[in-house]
């Protein structure tokens, strides 16, 4: 029989499990904060770089417009020029200006149709 002072058979390891448990419970703390750490400063860099990457893209970007616009207004002079031989310089540049009016419209058209479509997509929502 036991006495009333004695422990219970298994509770003198009891202690050391719970010391065990908690030194564990403290080092995955640990190791996930390190983690944690590791993580925010792998994104701290990525955001860094692509912040000038995309920099360097926009101002690709801008080359890209500026030049296609150069190579157009070419065009259009060249256009120009090359009916002006034929049906005289206003001329030329009335046909040329007509019909970059006209394609003008008819991208605002599609644009404007486009909009309305978005427009659509969220109209009947509350």
């Amino acid at each position: 029989m036991a006495d009333i002072g004695d422990e219970p058979e298994g509770s003198a390891g009891d202690g050391a499990e719970a010391q065990s448990l908690s030194e564990e419970v403290r080092v995955l703390f640990e190791a996930a904060r390190a983690r944690a750490e590791t993580e925010l400063a792998f994104q701290k860099a990525r955001a860094g770089l692509l912040g000038k990457w995309a920099g360097i893209v926009a101002a690709l970007g801008c080359l890209v417009v500026a030049l296609l616009f150069l190579a157009l207004m070419a065009a259009v002079f060249g256009v120009v020029l090359g009916l002006a031989q034929a049906l005289g310089a206003w001329a030329a540049t009335g046909i040329v200006v007509g019909v970059l009016v006209v394609l003008a419209l008819v991208a605002g058209l599609l644009a404007w149709a486009r909009v309305r479509r978005i427009g659509a997509l969220f109209g009947d929502r509350p």
